[in-house]
This record gives structure tokens, C-alpha cells and sequence, in this order.
């Protein structure tokens, strides 16, 4: 049985991911990010179609997972977002920094830019309940 969830709030949860994306790849870590990746081109508009789709279905779970986990606070909202970042996200990318011997620092703005995408969809959806 699926939950009764906030449409609302995993539409705003998802437009949080998407100012934060570009507010962290192509204002901050603009020039660092794409020297590290080794590419000099820009994305094409349809990659962001897809970033808009990824990040509504990354919501859309985190929902479900704030609401099965009975979270209605701000606090609960950070620590299922903790959680699952430390799970999801930290880990599966250490990995992959390490097999694929990537730059520290490109892994650092990596895994620093989906803390605060999780935990930042995980209390707004807290909030939600």
C-alpha cells in the first residue's frame, strides 16, 4: 500500500535540487568542476530534462522514505536525509573515487553537492507531514 504523500512538496523538494545543482556545478564549482572532469563543453539542454526527471523520482522515494519512517520534523528530516546520503550517495561514490583513482577534490564537490541535495529534500518533506 503506498502511502499518502505531498505532490506538492516533492515538486518543491525537486526544484530545491535543481536551483542547488546549478547554483553548485555552474556558479561555485563552475571553472574546478568541468577542468577536473577534463570537458570544455557545456551541457545540452536535454541532459537538464533529464536532471528535472531524476531529481523528481529522487524525491519522489525520499517521500516515501520520510513517510515511512514517521518523520515530521525538522531534525527527523535531517537524519533519514543523513541516512540516506551516507548510504546511497557517500559511499557508492567513495568507491568509485577510489577504482577510478578521480581527483579528491572532484569527488569532495561531488558528494558535498548530494549532502545537501538529500538533506535538504529530507527536511523539506519533513516539514510536509
Amino acid at each position: 500500500m503506498t502511502p499518502l504523500i505531498s505532490l506538492k512538496a516533492v515538486l518543491f523538494a525537486t526544484l530545491l535540487s535543481l536551483s542547488l545543482r546549478f547554483t553548485w556545478y555552474q556558479v561555485l564549482f563552475s571553472d574546478t568542476w568541468i577542468s577536473l572532469l577534463a570537458k570544455k563543453q557545456a551541457f545540452q539542454k536535454r541532459t537538464y530534462i533529464w536532471v528535472f526527471f531524476t531529481s523528481a523520482f529522487t524525491a519522489f522515494i525520499m517521500a516515501h522514505i520520510i513517510k515511512f519512517t514517521y518523520s515530521d520534523d525538522l531534525s527527523k528530516g535531517f537524519e533519514v536525509g543523513f541516512w540516506v546520503w551516507a548510504a546511497f550517495y557517500l559511499a557508492p561514490l567513495f568507491a568509485r573515487f577510489k577504482f577510478e583513482h578521480s581527483p579528491l577534490k572532484l569527488f569532495l564537490i561531488d558528494v558535498g553537492f548530494h549532502f545537501f541535495e538529500i538533506v535538504g529534500m529530507g527536511i523539506i518533506l519533513a516539514l510536509a507531514q
